[in-house]
């Protein structure tokens, strides 16, 4: 058993530490059609939006007596062009930075987080713990526990900040009943991680309230670690939405898995969705790498799609497209993450159902 813990950790580590694994890329369900996002000529122009400031920071959790974490609410916009019908859910989300950086606030983010409130929507984003920060990746044994427990304490933050919610939330005009949760990379990971027991009613899910339910998810290039094999779920998982890029080098798109103990990216997840019967939508960026964690200023249309008809409407179904996109690498050095992370203005065609 200690071989094949060290083996994953030697896996983990060199993915983590921005080194290239192949893993395996082979479809696993079927792809519905091509999405081609048009040219951006004027990048300049297109990326110019302010970043937001939130409107409330408040404290959350005290972990121990040296640590504070907050959370910053940005409050959906009075004037939002949001349709009428079912109260709109909050977007609880968590940062990336490989479990070792990264922060709640970052500029690219708010770009971001301004997009989703003037939609309608209220964010509210995360501190959590960051446990592999100052861990050595060669010493692969320990830096591999250092990981789980990254992971679970995470798993623990985020859940907390879902807790805190639910108690305060009246108080602060937030109807907490109603949360998707989202992640970028490590953030993620996390939120992926928090369906995965919450759903298989592991004991980490005894923070939430009895009964309580997330309204949905939107990963952005994450995966779920698992100590028992392939994932499954013991009940079915909200809705839930990826990205992910065929050729990310860091987090996997497929899986990394050494006999039952693996690191399952999204090809993966969506896979046991898809077997399983399970509500999901899935944008496959073709031969892109990490760089699709950090863009979700570009797929806001997608994003709006899914929270409005899967999350509000309570849509059935599944979307499954492959993503090609021109002048990704120089937006990418304008996205969330990256800088200023200033908004697109892109348009490209609707997901056929």
């Amino acid at each position: 058993m200690k071989k094949l813990v060290v083996s994953l950790a030697v896996l983990l580590g060199i993915c983590l530490a921005g080194w290239s694994v192949k893993s395996s890329t082979r479809p696993v369900v079927q792809v519905v059609a091509d999405t081609v996002y048009r040219d951006m000529p004027n990048l300049a122009a297109a990326f110019s939006r302010n970043a937001a400031s939130p409107d409330t920071t408040c404290v959350f959790a005290r972990p121990d007596d040296s640590t504070e974490l907050r959370l910053d609410i940005y409050r959906a916009a009075v004037d939002s062009l949001a349709p009428a019908g079912p109260a709109r859910p909050v977007v609880l989300f968590a940062f990336g930075g490989g479990f070792r950086a990264g922060s709640r606030d970052q500029a690219g983010y708010r770009q971001w987080f301004g997009q989703l409130a003037a939609a309608g929507y209220t964010v509210v984003s995360i501190d959590y713990r960051l446990g592999l920060k100052g861990a050595d990746q060669k010493k692969y044994l320990k830096w591999f526990g250092q990981f789980r427990k990254a992971v679970a304490m995470g798993v623990e933050d985020m859940f907390t900040a879902t807790a805190w919610l639910t108690e305060n939330g009246p108080s602060l005009g937030i109807d907490a009943g109603r949360i998707v949760l989202s992640g970028s990379s490590a953030g993620a990971i996390i939120s992926l991680q928090c369906i995965y027991e919450l759903y298989n009613g592991r004991p980490s899910a005894a923070i939430l309230p009895k009964g309580y339910e997330y309204a949905g998810v939107m990963s952005f290039a994450g995966a779920i670690l698992s100590m028992r094999g392939a994932v499954r779920f013991k009940r079915p998982p909200c809705p839930t939405l990826f990205f992910h890029g065929t050729a990310d080098p860091l987090v996997p798109y497929q899986q990394i898995r050494v006999l039952p103990v693996g690191f399952f990216g999204s090809g993966q997840i969506a896979a046991r969705y898809a077997r399983a019967g399970y509500d999901y939508r899935f944008y496959r960026f073709l031969d892109r790498g990490h760089e699709v964690a950090s863009l979700m200023p570009l797929t806001m249309p997608e994003q709006i799609d899914f929270l409005e008809h899967a999350v509000c409407g309570g849509e059935k179904g599944t979307i499954d497209q492959v993503v090609s996109v021109r002048n990704l690498d120089a937006l990418q050095r304008r996205a969330p993450g990256r800088g200023n992370g200033r908004r697109p203005d892109v348009r490209q065609n609707r997901p056929t159902e």
